[in-house]
């Protein structure tokens, strides 16, 4: 069979999403109509996320990425003593909806999708390769990007509590799943693959779940000092300074997180009430750059010797080879656990 035409699956995703909720009330029908056992009823609402997922596969042609969602969707329901069987079925038993729901043109599209996600839920984790070994978050990487760009906030928090649950640190969450996740939507969006939308969504649910997160890191039993994350007027990117702030507490700083797009006077004032000793600044777009420097040089002008260490994030400073010559700060960092390390260093 030919690769079936982007409009093709277009169209076929725009009937998944149509008839979701009627084939998820369809399927978990069916389920309650099985002879019983411990795994005998599936919720309308995890067939509707099976199917939104399927959606997104489809539309971005990526066989793989639905195998993805299926490996980890058994690997988590093994962990609740439900058979990777059980995954299996559901997919079956989409695809027998479907079948009576969709055009026959649409069903040779999707039946490959479905095929591969049983393959993998029977499968379990698939062979480890070198990067994956090095990376034992990729997994859960990809599927949080999924959920993300699908808009599924319940499924993005699964992903980290899965995580947590296999014993991983929440503070390595922010930066192996969020912060490259988020990364990767930039890319998808510079490639013209995803919508302004898409990636408006995708990071609006990223911070949903950074709040649900926050409420799990670990308390410091450290006091390192106050400091304040901001942005400046203009600057409208707020997770990664939200992330910041929030591994910054966890390391036992006393932090006043202000928000993106704040007027310079307000934070100038901020600065002297709260009597921080570290300011940082967040600049995602190079036109920002002017305000930046102009924050910097009141804050020097004005608190003189009692202004706090000064350190810049943000993909702007990704951008420059060099900072300008007027940006006397005393650090630059471009991710989340160098800006933390760097925070520790500049107490010294």
């Amino acid at each position: 069979m030919n690769e079936p035409s982007f409009a093709l699956r277009r169209e076929l995703t725009a009937r998944l999403r149509e008839n979701r909720q009627g084939i998820a009330e369809r399927v978990a029908k069916a389920f309650s109509r099985r002879p019983s056992d411990d795994h005998a009823h599936l919720d309308g609402e995890e067939i509707a996320a099976h199917l939104d997922f399927l959606a997104g596969a489809v539309e971005g042609g990526t066989v793989s990425a639905f195998a993805d969602y299926a490996r980890w969707t058994a690997r988590v329901a093994q962990a609740r003593n439900i058979p990777p069987a059980f995954v299996a079925e559901s997919f079956r038993r989409i695809e027998e909806a479907l079948g009576g729901t969709l055009a026959p043109e649409f069903r040779p599209v999707v039946s490959p999708f479905l095929a591969a996600g049983r393959a993998a839920a029977l499968a379990g984790d698939e062979p480890a390769g070198e990067a994956e070994e090095e990376d034992p978050l990729a997994l859960h990487r990809r599927i949080f990007l999924q959920a993300i760009l699908a808009g599924r906030r319940d499924a993005a928090v699964n992903v980290v509590l899965e995580a947590l649950d296999n014993g991983h640190d929440l503070r390595d969450l922010y930066v192996e799943i969020f912060q490259k996740a988020l990364y990767e939507v930039g890319r998808l969006w510079e490639a013209n693959r995803i919508t302004v939308a898409d990636e408006h969504l995708a990071t609006a649910v990223t911070q949903y779940v950074v709040a649900r997160a926050y409420e799990r890191l670990p308390t410091a039993e450290t006091h390192r000092g106050r400091a304040i994350i901001t942005g400046v007027q203009g600057e409208l990117h707020q997770v990664g300074a939200n992330m910041v702030a929030d591994l910054l507490e966890a390391d036992g700083w006393d932090v006043r997180f202000l928000g993106t797009d704040m007027p310079a006077g307000d934070i100038l004032t901020m600065t002297r009430d709260h009597q921080a000793e570290l300011l940082g600044i967040s600049a995602t777009m190079l036109f920002n750059l002017p305000q930046v420097i102009a924050l910097v040089e009141r804050l020097r002008a004005e608190l003189g010797t009692a202004a706090p260490r000064i350190i810049l994030g943000g993909g702007a400073f990704r951008l420059l080879p060099e900072l300008p010559a007027e940006l006397k700060v005393d650090a630059v960092a471009t991710e989340l656990r160098q800006g933390v390390e760097l925070a520790r260093s500049l107490q010294q």
